[in-house]
Formats: C-alpha cells, sequence, structure tokens
C-alpha cells in the first residue's frame, strides 16, 4: 500500500472529506491535516506518533503546513 493511502486511513478515522474518506493524494491529506491541527484534536507530534504507531507510517514534513 503506498505511504499517501495509509496516511490517508488514518486521517479518515478524524476527518469526513465530503461524505466519504480521505483521498489518498497529496491535497487532500494535506487539508485534512491543517483541520485536524487548526480545530486542535492533535499536535503534530501526536499525529506523527499516533500514524506511525497505528499505521506504520510516518507523515512526512512536507504534508504539513509551514505555520500552524
Amino acid at each position: 500500500m503506498r505511504q499517501l493511502d495509509l496516511i490517508a486511513g488514518f486521517l479518515s478515522e478524524y476527518v469526513d472529506y465530503a461524505g466519504s474518506t480521505v483521498p489518498g493524494s497529496v491535497d487532500p491529506v494535506k487539508d485534512a491535516i491543517a483541520v485536524l491541527l487548526e480545530n486542535g484534536v492533535m499536535t503534530i507530534d501526536e499525529m506523527r506518533r499516533e500514524a506511525l504507531r497505528d499505521y506504520s507510517v510516518i507523515i512526512p514534513w512536507n504534508l504539513f503546513p509551514k505555520e500552524v
């Protein structure tokens, strides 16, 4: 399975993407990450740690917004 698909699967546990799961492409993944951060659902460190623990995937730094 591709890295983006794994990350999207993780994010779909928290984000409803227009009534569906988060698509495994860059822009929707970035959008979902931004929503979680902006709403204080979890921090970057918490997100990276949980994705690694539950999905065995590391969310790359370039998918996070430059400013939070």
